[in-house]
């Protein structure tokens, strides 16, 4: 597990900018970001052939996106 800023994680900013926190695990690929809406809603993508499924929240200020990351095999 590895715990890091998005601004060391990504090396650039990313759509909420850089002041959120990156969890990487071998499973899964957590985002957190402090947003400057309120909002309380959630949402789900589902998994294709570039990448894991995507589940996202937001919860107030907080926007949290769980990605599972997956290996493509040919």
């Amino acid at each position: 597990m590895r715990i890091t800023t998005a601004r060391k994680y990504y090396e650039q900013s990313t759509h909420f900018g850089t002041n959120g926190l990156v969890i990487d695990t071998e499973k899964y690929l957590i985002d957190m970001y402090v947003t400057g809406k309120f909002r309380l809603s959630t949402a789900y993508v589902p998994a294709d052939q570039y990448g894991g499924a995507n589940y996202i929240a937001w919860i107030g200020w907080l926007h949290i996106e769980v990605t599972e990351q997956t290996t493509l095999e040919a």
